[in-house]
């Protein structure tokens, strides 16, 4: 499989500082590459009036162009608002996420860098689990997990043990993803640091997605 780009917003989305009909236009030219399946939206950053008024703004776009839109944290207001489904921050919301959204909606659940509770998000039934070079607050038996090196080293563990799919998540720069693709990521996503330019993330976005493709 291809290694392609799960685009995450910018984390201030809807401010001051980040209108949502702003990035909108940034958000198209970049999903019109045709390389990102997946957009993830920020959850609990915003006012819930905001939250809503970019949700609403941003995943029509999106699905237009048959990209998914999960949104980060909140399994209620994915669903209120039409998206796909949720990126949950939490992997013990699973079960409560999968029964609210039902079976359609995609549940991922991120893992930090614990194979343990990949491998327990992915037997209950996680439509992609995702790492990044942070670890999670754990339970005991978690926290038993044997330590992997680095982030390299859980993905190619992972693309060898396990079929559900990988996202890298937090992804430093075009390089990095590269790397991390080559390791085994059936994803990979720039951190929101990615957009502190939109102009060059425009650029770089499309140049990472005709690499990877």
């Amino acid at each position: 499989m291809t290694c392609r780009l799960y685009l995450v917003a910018p984390a201030d989305l809807g401010s001051p500082a980040r209108p949502t009909s702003a990035f909108a236009k940034v958000l198209t030219n970049v999903l019109e590459t045709g390389a990102v399946d997946c957009l993830l939206l920020p959850g609990g950053t915003a006012d819930d009036v905001t939250q809503r008024q970019s949700i609403d703004l941003l995943r029509p776009i999106a699905q237009d162009l048959e990209v998914a839109v999960v949104l980060a944290g909140d399994a209620g207001l994915a669903k209120e608002t039409g998206c796909d489904g949720v990126h949950l921050l939490n992997p013990k919301a699973y079960r409560g996420a999968r029964k609210l959204l039902g079976n359609d909606a995609i549940v991922g659940v991120d893992c930090g860098m614990s194979r343990h509770l990949a491998m327990e998000a992915a037997e209950q039934g996680a439509d992609y689990v995702a790492f990044r070079r942070q670890s999670l607050k754990m339970d005991e038996d978690a926290a038993a997990d044997e330590a992997a090196p680095t982030l390299e080293a859980v993905l190619e563990w992972w693309q060898l043990m396990i079929e559900t799919p990988c996202v890298a998540t937090d992804v430093i720069d075009a390089d990095d993803a590269m790397k991390l693709a080559a390791s085994g990521a059936d994803f990979v996503a720039l951190g929101t640091g990615a957009w502190s330019d939109e102009d060059q993330a425009v650029a770089t976005l499309k140049s990472l997605a005709k690499t990877l493709a």
